[in-house]
Order: C-alpha cells, then structure tokens, then sequence
C-alpha cells in the first residue's frame, strides 16, 4: 500500500456499508478532532497538541526522574524581568493518565535550562485537567523567551511536595505559624498611623489571621512585608473583614509612609471604594467608585503598574485608573483604622508578586501532528494514495472541523470499506472544493448569471 508523499501521519477510517445497498461517489460526512480522545462513528481524533514529555534520567533536588517537560517563557512586555512569578497551567490528569506521574505530584519540581532548581507553588489541586503552578524565573530578558523544566516521575511516591508559596512569590502568609513572622512582615509600622494610632494590630494563630483594629475609638493598625518595591509594578490580593460600618481597610503603597503614597481605601462608611495619591500630607482622589456596604468579607484585588491600577472586589472590576503614579517610596502596606465603631478588622492570607502588563507567556511543549487550521487534512482511497475530493463545512481551529468527503464505492452491509486521513505537512493548506465533492454546490462567490451552474429565467 502506499503513502501520500510528504504527509507524517495517517488514521484509517472505516465505513460501514449502506443498508439501502452499494453506493457509489457518495458523500459521508467526518468530524476531526485536533486534540486526544477515542475514535466513535464520524469522530475521529488526531492526537495533537499533547504534551511533548521528554524521557530520559535526570538528578533533581537529590531524586533520579524517568519524565520531563519543556515549557516556554515568553516576554510580552519589553522588559527585563528578574525573580518574576510566571503562572503555569498543566493538565496534571493528563500527566497521570498516561502514567507520567503519580496521583499526588508530590515529585513535581522545575529547574532552569541549566538544571538549578527553582522555587514554585502550586495553586490548586494536581490531578485536574488545569493544575495552576507559579514558578520564580531568575531572568527573562524583554521580548524573549527562556526554557524551564518541569519534572515528573509515577515511581517518586515517596517525595516530599516542595511547593513553596512563601520563598516563590514576593510576598506571602496565610498566617498559619504559631509566631508571628517578623523575619518576613513588621508589624504595626508607626509610619502608617490611622486616628492617631498605628499599633492595635494582633497576631491571632488561633484564627490565621492579624487583627488590623479592634472595636472602640481612634484604632489603627497595620502589617508590612519586608519588601521594596523599586518602582516595580506588582499584583496583591488578600482578604480581608470589616464587621461593621466603618472606614475600612487602606492598602498604601509606592510610599514611604501614610503622607507620601499612592493608596486605596475600602470603604463602607463611605460607601466608596477611593484611590487617592498622597504627596507631603495633600491628598487628591484619582479615582472613586460606588460600594454601598454595611459590612464585607470579601476578596480584593490590585494590579499595579507605575502608571496603572486595577481594582477588583470578588472578582470584579471595580477601579480601572491609568495614569503616572508619584513613587515616593518602595514599601507596601496593608492598614486598617476607625474613629469611632464597634467594629473589628482582620487580614486573612495574602499574596503579593511582580506585574508586568501584558504577564508573561508559558507554554509547555506540545507535539503538533497537525495544522491547527486543519489545512494539511488530506482523504485518501483504501490504496492509501489516490486523493479523494472533500469540503470542509466549518471548523475551529485548534478544536475540530467537520468534513464532507466523496467516497467512490460503499458496499452493502455489513460490509466495510476504508479511507485514510492523512495530516503532518506543516505546509499544506487546504484544498477544500464543494463542486468537486457534491452533485451541486454554491456558496455564491461569484454571480449565479454568468457561473453557469443556474439556468435563469427572468
């Protein structure tokens, strides 16, 4: 039998014959899928865009691993990036399916192009079809792209997890030690005073969490990572709890303390959110937004650039300011304070990490059998050779297409004939025809006048 010259791949396709009898030049109808999946009835999959997993024997952090994967960094920004936070996303039920990794991925660790290891966390749970993963990347230079690993091993099950979020992003704690972490945060900066006050923030282990104000009159108190921001742009989110209708939380940042800042101020007593820039003491809003609460438990989030900030409550867009931002100083701080409210406030785990805009890209290698706009589909006879005529109905690139194909001869059932569907010629583009392929087609590309496939009475 033989081989369309040029083609990689090929996927017999049985045809059961027609119960109605033999057909001849009939057009069966034939689903192609880019991604993995079983073959059923007019579906076929061609095993494209998998994950390219490397086999091999590599030492990593003191454990031997049969496994590998190649992943892709990419910078969109045009900036030099250091100790950056690149997110990502892998199917780990993948991973686990095919037997390159163990159920808990435990094992998983990431090193550079040259082997040394590299801090990382994961998000979520492994063994999902989008397991979030935050790798630290040394350098990536502005609008290039640099190569990290990611290994795996089914026999590691023994391996302790090394995901890590506290040494892999800029700032983290879900305040879960039983002391507090003052290698890490300072507590009650007096630089950041609210009513006067600047030191009724607690450490409370017992509830994970700092207690920023206690109830009663003119509290302040406030937490800081050991952190300098250098101008940097930077994403923070944390949650955070007001239990009653108050002045709420303030995040102050780009500062060197609560005079000379950029700053943003949840607040429900007057139901606003507010970002304000604070030069020597005079303050002037930048942006303010409606937010009618008696109270709130809630997520926030920041995305900050030195001439932007994003606001989100929840998950929702709540601020979106552009605009130079004075940077007085390098610290970020995290402030809570009333007059006068029977009121408590808390911080719950917070995470902070470098921002560019746009993040930078990761992509894990993939084996691409196929053009993504499916151009390189060819169908052949069961000689494997002789092409045969097809029309593409619709497609998504990078998902599926579905295809019309001119089949010459279908037996009876039960009966079978075959045809080949052949993909893997990156330079291929389709040669999809409707007139080849049907009794009559029209797409009225050109006029039914003068095309001669319409006899016109007028």
């Amino acid at each position: 039998m033989g081989w369309l010259t040029g083609w990689k791949y090929r996927k017999s396709h049985e045809i059961i014959g027609s119960t109605a009898g033999a057909v001849t030049d009939y057009q069966i109808r034939v689903r192609v899928h880019y991604g993995e999946g079983t073959d059923s009835g007019e579906d076929v999959y061609l095993g494209s865009g998998s994950y390219n997993v490397e086999s091999g024997s590599w030492t990593v952090d003191g454990n031997s691993y049969k496994y590998r994967l190649k992943v892709k960094v990419t910078d969109k920004s045009g900036q030099d990036l250091t100790d950056y936070q690149v997110k990502v996303t892998i199917n780990t039920a993948w991973l686990v399916s095919k037997g390159y990794a163990t159920s808990s991925g435990n094992e998983v660790r990431f090193t550079d192009d040259q082997g040394s290891l590299l801090s990382f966390w994961r998000e979520n749970d492994f063994n999902q079809e989008e397991t979030i993963y935050w790798v630290k990347v040394p350098s990536i230079p502005a609008n290039s792209t640099v190569d990290i690993y990611m290994y795996f091993d089914p026999d590691l099950t023994g391996v302790p997890d090394a995901s890590d979020p506290i040494s892999t992003m800029w700032a983290y704690d879900d305040w879960t030690e039983e002391t507090f972490p003052s290698d890490r945060w300072q507590l009650n900066d007096p630089d950041y005073p609210l009513w006067g006050d600047a030191s009724s923030a607690v450490f409370e282990p017992d509830y994970d969490r700092i207690r920023l104000t206690p109830t009663g009159d003119n509290k302040g108190g406030n937490v800081r990572p050991l952190i300098s921001l250098n101008g940097q742009g930077f994403y923070a989110k944390a949650r955070i709890v007001d239990t009653g209708n108050s002045d709420g939380h303030y995040w102050y940042f780009y500062a060197t303390d609560n005079s000379n800042c950029v700053r943003v101020n949840f607040n429900p007593y007057a139901d606003a959110i507010r970002l304000h820039k604070i030069e020597n003491g005079t303050g002037t809003e930048l942006a303010k937004v409606s937010w009618a609460v008696n109270s709130f438990d809630i997520t926030a989030e920041i995305y900050v650039t030195p001439n932007s900030v994003k606001v989100y409550v929840n998950g929702e867009l709540k601020i979106d300011y552009s605009g130079d931002l004075p940077i007085a100083g390098d610290e970020l701080v995290f402030a809570a304070g009333h007059g006068a409210a029977d009121t408590n406030k808390y911080l719950y785990a917070v995470l902070v990490r470098k921002y560019v805009d746009p993040d930078p890209e990761a992509k894990p290698e993939t084996i691409e059998k196929c053009r993504s706009d499916f151009g390189d589909i060819r169908f052949t006879a069961d000689d494997g050779v002789t092409e045969l005529s097809y029309w593409m109905e619709e497609k998504v690139d990078g998902d599926y297409a579905v295809f019309w194909v001119k089949v010459p001869s279908i037996p009876t059932s039960p009966d079978t004939t075959t045809i080949y569907i052949y993909y893997g010629k990156s330079d291929a583009t389709t040669t999809s025809n409707g007139d080849a392929t049907f009794e009559f087609y029209e797409d009225f590309t050109s006029d039914p006048n003068t095309n001669g496939k319409w006899e016109v009475y007028r």
